[in-house]
């Protein structure tokens, strides 16, 4: 596998030539995106005819007042015809699609909402990433992140909302694992739905 990531991939003038480069290499070219660029379903046929192997759509709101607070864009409708788009599209061509959210502590309150847009878009498969520290200007930023406990005791709060939903879902979880209660990480690990070492 190789995935194309950004920035935003599919904005580059070359990224139709980047898939079918990967492709002609016989490698699966995979791609992590904001799909804006899907709302376009020419361009999405474009990028399937090109051989793209998998996409993964990174959700950043539940509103449009959300999305561009969080992104500066006016783009919330935008993404979901563009998941719309892709479910109609990629599915029956057997190339995968999954809606990925980075859960950070200014979505919280209106988590519930991401996920009831998730189970009304038609998505099957969806993921959690928890926002991290990067580095700028060689320093550590947090971004007003949540703190590990708190993560761990929302994720708890919240599973019972996500399992209810009946779609596969992982949990890619960058905090401790012993932040978690033990039944809980053994309820995820059984089902398949934890994907983390301990990061201590």
């Amino acid at each position: 596998n190789v995935i194309i990531i950004g920035g935003e991939p599919t904005i580059h003038p070359n990224f139709l030539g980047f898939v079918r480069l990967v492709k002609q290499a016989n490698l699966n070219p995979l791609l992590v995106t904001n799909s804006i660029r899907f709302e376009d379903r020419d361009f999405l046929a474009a990028t399937i005819e090109a051989g793209i192997g998998g996409v993964t759509t990174s959700l950043k709101a539940a509103s449009e007042e959300d999305y561009a607070k969080f992104t500066g864009k006016i783009a919330f409708k935008k993404v979901m015809t563009a998941i719309s788009n892709i479910e109609e599209l990629c599915r029956p061509a057997g190339i995968y699609h999954k809606v990925s959210i980075t859960v950070c502590k200014n979505m919280l309150a209106d988590f519930g909402d991401i996920l009831d847009i998730i189970a009304a878009s038609g998505v099957q498969v969806f993921s959690f990433d928890m926002e991290r520290p990067i580095i700028v200007n060689g320093k550590v930023k947090g971004f007003g992140m949540s703190t590990p406990q708190e993560m761990a005791n929302f994720f708890v709060g919240i599973y019972p909302k996500i399992d209810s939903l009946k779609l596969r879902f992982v949990l890619r979880s960058s905090i401790p694992l012993c932040l978690f209660p033990s039944d809980f990480i053994s309820e995820l690990t059984s089902k398949n739905q934890l994907i983390s070492g301990c990061q201590l």
